[in-house]
């Protein structure tokens, strides 16, 4: 037994020292150094990549209605009205909305996101209105799934925060 555990590490350290001694192969155009990281570049965003900014982000309630205009980004959630609305995770929604069009993105100036209590394909009723607008000059938001409190950063950043009637009664508690 001690023999052959004796020849297991002559075997693995001659295989360590050989590999050690095979020079590497640079890649091509790479100058023989290879990046750790590659840096983020935002995304431009227009018409034509709208939907592949929204692919990637998951929500906890159904986006109804997405449209790109003179940089400002309307989001419509919908709910119906036999639906549980949680709180928590509605500003969570905005939250990854609000990194996805500020962080990800650099010509993204304004957000607005609504919050509809749909029923059937006519009857609509507007729940909660926000406006967010770009910070001036540079900023970091934290990822979605860092973020503990997106509804106290929401309050802080947001330009208009509209909770019609009805919004109250519709929260899980």
């Amino acid at each position: 037994m001690p023999r052959n555990m004796l020849a297991a590490i002559a075997v693995s350290t001659c295989l360590a020292f050989i590999i050690s001694l095979v020079p590497t192969v640079p890649r091509s155009g790479s100058g023989g150094e290879i990046a750790a990281y590659r840096p983020y570049t935002p995304l431009f965003l227009s018409e034509q990549n709208l939907v592949d900014l929204f692919t990637m982000l998951p929500t906890h309630y159904k986006i109804k209605h997405v449209k790109w205009q003179n940089d400002s980004l309307y989001v419509d959630i919908a709910v119906t009205p036999s639906e549980r609305l949680e709180e928590h995770l509605l500003y969570g929604d905005v939250y990854s909305l609000l990194y996805r069009s500020f962080q990800l993105t650099r010509n993204v100036d304004h957000l607005f996101f609504r919050l509809l209590e749909t029923e059937g394909e006519r009857s609509v009723k507007l729940l909660v209105a926000i406006q967010l607008d770009r910070p001036p000059g540079v900023f970091h938001f934290p990822p979605p799934e860092q973020m503990e409190n997106p509804q106290q950063l929401i309050n802080g950043v947001a330009s208009l925060i509209r909770l019609e009637t009805g919004y109250e009664e519709r929260l899980s508690r």
